[in-house]
C-alpha cells in the first residue's frame, strides 16, 4: 500500500505539466554589411524614450555581474548577415503584439555607424535612420513574424 501511495504521489507530483505561456518573438534578418539597431514604436518618428544604447564590446575587461553587456549584444541590435529575435514578453496567444492600443508597428532601422557617431538626442531630433517600414499586425502574421532588412 505504501508503494502504491508513493507511486501515485510521484505520478501526480512529477507528472503534472506546468502551463508556460508562449513567448512572443519577432525575427529580424539583416542582409546588410553592417550591424543595425531596430527601434519599434507606434509613433511616426523615433522618440527620445525608450533610448537605444550603442553596444560596446569590451574584450579587455573581465565581465562581472555589473558588466554583462560588455559581451552580450542587446536584442534590438542585429549583426551584419545574421538574424535576431525581439521578444515582447509572455502572452496566451501566439502573436507578436507589442502595442495593444494600435493595430500597427513602425520599425526604424539605424546603422551602427550612425549610433557610433551621433548622440541619441541628435538621432531623434534629425530622424537619422536608414529605413522605416510600417506593418499591421495582420501583415506581420502573414510574414510569419519575420522582417527582412535589405539596404
Amino acid at each position: 500500500m505504501k508503494k502504491f501511495m508513493l507511486l501515485s504521489f510521484s505520478i501526480i507530483f512529477f507528472g503534472c505539466i506546468a502551463f508556460d505561456p508562449a513567448k512572443q518573438n519577432l525575427e529580424i534578418h539583416n542582409f546588410s554589411d553592417e550591424a543595425i539597431y531596430v527601434y519599434y514604436t507606434y509613433y511616426n518618428e523615433i522618440q527620445i524614450t525608450p533610448k537605444l544604447e550603442l553596444f560596446l564590446y569590451l574584450p579587455d575587461r573581465a565581465p562581472d555581474e555589473s558588466d554583462l553587456d560588455s559581451f552580450c549584444s542587446p536584442q534590438y541590435r542585429v549583426n551584419a548577415h545574421t538574424s535576431s529575435i525581439i521578444e515582447t514578453g509572455y502572452s496566451t496567444n501566439s502573436k507578436w503584439i507589442p502595442f495593444t492600443n494600435k493595430d500597427y508597428v513602425n520599425f526604424f532601422f539605424i546603422k551602427e555607424s550612425t549610433m557610433r557617431s551621433n548622440t541619441w538626442e541628435k538621432i531623434c531630433k534629425k530622424q537619422l535612420y536608414e529605413k522605416k517600414v510600417k506593418y499591421s499586425y495582420k501583415e506581420l502574421e502573414k510574414l510569419h513574424y519575420r522582417i527582412l532588412y535589405r539596404p
